[in-house]
């Protein structure tokens, strides 16, 4: 029981932490223009990220 409670805690840390940083990365977009390639980037970090997690 605590088990699936500490993995549904460490789930939701990642989730919340991959939010955060979108934010972030939507934030900086609108300030400048140049954030695009750096949104595709880190899209792309984050894809190769979720993938490495089981």
């Amino acid at each position: 029981m605590s088990c699936c409670v500490g993995f549904g805690l460490f789930y939701c840390f990642i989730f919340l932490s991959m939010i955060e940083s979108l934010l972030q990365i939507v934030f900086i977009a609108k300030q400048n223009k140049n954030g695009h390639r750096l949104y595709s980037k880190m899209k792309r970090d984050l894809n190769r990220n979720a993938t490495r997690i089981p």
